[in-house]
């Protein structure tokens, strides 16, 4: 039997594993615990290992995407409680384990390890004794290593020393260059190489440049008193300009985090812009890129970046019949009133500019002065007629990374289409194996009353439930 049809059959006695990293004394070990008295095989790695069996409750492991598919990630955290033996007693005290990687897999007591099938990843957030006898493991989804900086290095001389080195993704319009020698009037818009610096403004008027693509950066052909802003096509890695969503995700996760490339759904190719000048975390960055292009990303069982593309209910892959639903359990819980319109922000201004323009541009230029000082240009799609059956139909205003009208244009009516109709949240307790399903599947649900005749919906809420060998649910439909 495969481990994935494994997973899904009932009533099965389940064999939990985890793997806790610690440093002591400045060297690294792994713990190993089980929920059954568990040796690894001769032929797995560690060999002939023992997994004392000595955990006492399996903590609830909550996922959730958020249901407007913004691509806001949430990070949960997970307890687990420990018998606390001699060996653990000792090291509680003594060794690190806040911030090493926690492990757990889950599999038959009688299979080698090789066997067993990885369900959770996570960050140990800390180890503490709760009692005489027992001790308490915190751990945090893998996605709170996401928590840090996209940009480590900082601009080591000039005028802007100790600050971050700007980073420039995409096609960005109007972001403020670092000063970086002023004696030659040289500025940064990128740590690296760029596609292109397109323009140079003074006070909103072009001025002559020269632009040094290899390095990111630009030297002024004369003196500048006013505010310089550019117009940047931003970061070529690999040969490669980045501009998609696609695009920037695998190079915030691979090249900066250092991780395997995302898997799951392709993702519009839009050409998006950012621009970073702070201390704005992975996790931030990646929650912007996501909600520009309607998509969710989170990590996997398998410990991988998943992204999921929303464009509603798709193919189910797995069902869930009244024998595998709580009784009375299936509920709507909440309404999503339709829109009728849709406002999509795009062209992100990086340097609004209310004031401190030259006035020729105001008096020759009108349309380019309200770019200037404005946040973002913005598409409006329009789901005409719909308040005559829903009065209740809002109107929705979100702000993407999204630099093109025509790309903007489309992504807006998506989004109204999808919304041009009330959908709603459902919660259900269901008899499925945990670990079975993932967050962004679609299923398809039969059950009296609200899913009589069936229905497909999709997972915005995960719970696994290891030690009732259930799952809560929250579906849209």
């Amino acid at each position: 039997m495969l481990f994935s049809e494994w997973l899904k059959t009932p009533a099965l006695d389940r064999c939990y594993l985890i793997e806790m990293d610690y440093l002591l004394a400045g060297t690294e070990y792994t713990l190993r615990r089980s929920t059954h008295p568990y040796r690894t095989a001769a032929s797995d790695t560690p060999a002939l290992t023992p997994y004392p069996d000595t955990i006492l409750s399996l903590p609830e492991f909550d996922r959730e995407m958020s249901e407007a598919f913004i691509g806001v990630s949430r990070v949960a955290i997970g307890e687990l409680e420990l018998f606390l033996d001699d060996e653990l007693q000792a090291l509680v005290g003594a060794a690190v384990f806040g911030g090493r990687e926690f492990r757990m897999f889950v599999g038959d007591a009688s299979w080698p390890l090789a066997s067993f099938g990885q369900i959770v990843v996570g960050r140990i957030e800390q180890l503490e004794a709760a009692s005489y006898d027992h001790a308490t493991l915190t751990f945090k989804d893998r996605a709170a290593l996401f928590d840090r900086p996209v940009q480590q290095n900082t601009l080591a001389t000039g005028p802007s020393a100790g600050k971050p080195i700007p980073l420039c993704y995409g096609k960005c319009f109007n972001v403020s260059p670092v000063l970086i020698d002023h004696t030659i009037k040289k500025y940064q818009v990128h740590d690296g190489a760029v596609q292109a610096i397109t323009d140079v403004r003074e006070n909103g008027m072009s001025i002559p440049f020269t632009a040094d693509v290899v390095t990111g950066t630009f030297t002024l052909t004369n003196n500048a008193t006013g505010r310089v802003t550019a117009d940047v096509e931003g970061a070529v890695v690999g040969g490669t300009y980045l501009a998609t969503a696609d695009d920037l995700i695998a190079h915030l996760v691979t090249d900066v985090m250092g991780l395997s490339a995302p898997i799951g759904d392709t993702l519009p190719a839009y050409t998006l812009g950012l621009y970073i000048v702070d201390e704005t975390t992975v996790a931030d960055a990646l929650d912007k890129i996501a909600a520009s292009v309607g998509a969710a990303w989170f990590f996997n069982r398998l410990n991988q970046v998943a992204l999921v593309h929303f464009d509603g209910v798709q193919a189910a892959t797995d069902a869930l019949t009244p024998d595998d639903i709580e009784d009375e359990s299936l509920l709507p819980v909440r309404r999503i009133a339709p829109a009728k319109t849709i406002t999509l922000g795009y062209q992100r201004n990086w340097t609004p500019q209310a004031d401190g323009l030259a006035g020729t541009i105001r008096e020759n230029e009108p349309e380019l002065a309200t770019q200037y000082e404005q946040t973002e240009s913005v598409v409006v799609a329009t789901n005409a007629g719909i308040t005559t059956n829903y009065p209740d139909a809002a109107d929705i205003t979100v702000s993407t990374l999204i630099a093109a009208e025509t790309d903007a244009g489309t992504e807006a009516a998506r989004r109204a289409g999808i919304a041009a109709t009330p959908h709603t949240i459902f919660e259900l307790a269901a008899f499925a194996s945990p670990f079975a399903m993932q967050l962004g599947q679609s299923i398809s649900i039969q059950y009296p009353q609200y899913f009589a005749a069936g229905g497909d919906a999709l997972i915005t809420r995960l719970t696994d439930l290891p030690e009732q060998n259930s799952v809560r649910l929250e579906v849209w439909q």
